[in-house]
């Protein structure tokens, strides 16, 4: 029912979106992640209609009226079964309206329902650690750049490379994990 990739059907959103409400999960809401990567705040989805759904906002955030024209970017993840790994989602939707009912309610946002969800987590990079045993060599090279400063190419390049761990330990390189993005 949930396969990698984009979730396109209104019913399948609405679904995940129900589930959130459920399992009251914490959503990591920002606006433009390729701007700003660092969430605004951590909220929690409180209800949903036909329209869209509510999401309510920590005390600390005091929203303006120019929030009605921007994109609420949302991370946020599931546990589909009990004990099973989570599912990590993220979406986009229109902020539609601010609403604070009153000085002791907290402020709440009106959000579209997205037209898409993306399953992926919100870092852009892959970290592994692994055992010296599962690596059977690692050698690191200095970047170098061409004119246009773009990496040169390294297959003619390699030559010795600066710092080098074998498997025997005996090298001063030791590896923690490996991150790639």
């Amino acid at each position: 029912q949930y396969r990698p990739g984009k979730i396109t059907r209104k019913s399948q959103i609405r679904t995940i979106l129900d589930q959130a409400i459920g399992q009251r999960s914490r959503i990591e809401f920002g606006f433009d992640p390729e701007v700003d990567e660092r969430p605004l705040a951590k909220c929690v989805i409180t209800d949903m209609n036909e329209n869209g759904f509510i999401m309510e906002l920590p005390d600390y955030i005091r929203p303006t009226t120019e929030w009605k024209t921007k994109v609420a970017y949302c991370f946020f993840s599931l546990e589909l079964r009990k004990g099973a790994p989570p599912i990590f989602y993220h979406s986009a939707s229109n902020i539609i309206d601010v609403k604070r009912p009153s000085p002791r309610d907290p402020v709440s946002l009106i959000l579209s329902i997205p037209e898409e969800m993306e399953i992926k987590q919100k870092r852009r990079h892959l970290r592994l650690s692994l055992g010296l045993s599962d690596v059977l060599l690692f050698n690191i090279w200095p970047m170098k750049y061409n004119k246009e400063s773009k990496p040169e190419n390294y297959t003619k390049l390699f030559g010795q490379p600066d710092l080098k761990m074998t498997r025997d330990g005996k090298s001063a390189l030791r590896l923690d994990n490996i991150s790639a993005g």
